[in-house]
Formats: structure tokens, C-alpha cells, sequence
């Protein structure tokens, strides 16, 4: 049985905060790039971090994990779409209180696997269902939701 420790929990979040900053930010743009594909691509990143966000979010649940992603911090300052969809959607709470009322345990132990139940979560079709309906909205009115804005001020 695996046992993890709160330092080595703190490095897997470290990591996903990481990699979606160097995924974000290095996203190359070359000049005989278009718009509609610079806006496209952003909207990706956007939803890539998103993923990492409802990650954190739903292991923030579980009280052992409280205090440590408190002290790692979060990434909705670089989403700027996390904020507008974690707080106001409804369908969003439906999903990840699903997830987690979830038992995950083995037979030898009484303990619940949080980190592989919030994996699971991540990579579930529930979620890539409701990402791909969120790409599709902010797709349809990327100015609505400061994707213009954002691509403005990075170049």
C-alpha cells in the first residue's frame, strides 16, 4: 500500500501548477498564424488550466488536503476562465458531488484514496463532457470571456 506524505503531495500539485504555467505561457506563435487559430489556442490553454483547477478544487475538498492546497495557492490567477464556471455553474457541483461520494478504499485498509479518487475525477468522461461544453460557449463569444483581452496583453 502506497502511503503518501503531505511533502510529496505538495510536489504533485507543485508540478501541476507548473506545467500549466510553462504550457500557457510558451505556446508558440509564429507570424503566418491566424487569429481565429491564436484565439483557438488560447481557448485550449484556457481549458487546460481549467481541468488543473477543478483538480485542485475537488482534492481541496477532503479535509486532509485543505491546508496544504492552501499553502500551494490556486490557479485562478492565471485562468481567467475558472472563476466565471467553478462559481456560478450548477451542472459543475452536480458532477463533483458525484465524484465525491465515491468509496475508494481496498480491502487491508480503512483508508479512503483521495488522490486517486480526485485522478479519477480529472480524467472521468463527466469531465471532459463538461469541458468540452465549456469550450464550446466561450468558443461561441470568446470576448465575453476576456480571451481577446488576454491575447491582447500578451502580445
Amino acid at each position: 500500500m502506497l502511503i503518501l506524505s503531505k511533502h510529496f503531495i505538495a510536489k504533485i500539485l507543485f508540478i501541476f501548477y507548473i506545467t500549466g504555467s510553462i504550457n500557457c505561457k510558451q505556446t508558440p506563435i509564429n507570424q503566418n498564424t491566424s487569429n481565429s487559430d491564436v484565439v483557438e489556442l488560447e481557448i485550449k490553454n484556457e481549458i487546460e488550466m481549467f481541468r488543473k483547477q477543478l483538480f485542485v478544487d475537488f482534492l481541496y475538498r477532503h479535509e486532509n488536503f485543505k491546508k496544504i492546497i492552501q499553502d500551494d495557492g490556486t490557479f485562478y490567477d492565471n485562468c481567467i476562465i475558472c472563476f466565471g464556471f467553478t462559481a456560478k455553474d450548477p451542472n459543475l457541483k452536480k458532477i463533483s458531488d458525484k465524484w465525491f461520494t465515491k468509496v475508494y478504499s481496498n480491502q487491508l485498509s480503512d483508508k479512503n484514496f483521495y488522490i486517486m479518487k480526485s485522478l479519477d475525477y480529472l480524467m472521468s468522461e463527466d469531465i471532459d463532457n463538461y469541458l468540452d461544453s465549456v469550450k464550446l460557449v466561450i468558443t461561441n463569444d470568446p470576448e465575453k470571456w476576456d480571451i481577446i483581452s488576454k491575447i491582447n496583453a500578451k502580445y
